[in-house]
């Protein structure tokens, strides 16, 4: 049964099965930072090339990047997005764009692209 292990870095979260250690990203534990949506896709990533690159002896992947957008819905079938960057400065920024039926589309197209590439749907 795993067991948990905190490194001395404050975003990995060590999870130990006796022989194999595996190091989670920010996202999994407690650096703040949103935990659904692209965050918890972009954490993912990270973690899966982290765990591929020790069993294969490689190169380790750059470190979360902290940065995402989301969708903000106005109605009148209207949205909006936010692109949000937590890590690369001194505090998080973002920029907001639309709100527009233009952008609804671009919601719609990010929704079923995960769909598709996550379901097979």
């Amino acid at each position: 049964m795993p067991s948990e292990e905190y490194s001395s870095s404050a975003s990995l979260l060590m999870l130990t099965t006796g022989s194999t250690a595996i190091a989670l990203p920010a996202a999994a534990s407690s650096v703040p930072a949103p935990k659904a949506g692209v965050f918890a896709e972009g954490a993912a990533r990270v973690a899966a090339r982290s765990i591929i690159a020790d069993l294969q002896a490689g190169d380790r992947p750059s470190a979360y990047a902290g940065a995402g957008s989301c969708y903000v819905e106005f109605g009148a079938n209207r949205v909006g997005r936010v692109d949000i960057d937590f890590f690369s400065g001194p505090s998080p920024t973002g920029s907001l764009f639309g709100p527009s039926v233009a952008m609804a589309a671009d919601k719609q197209h990010f929704g079923s692209s995960r769909r598709a590439r996550w379901f097979g749907v």
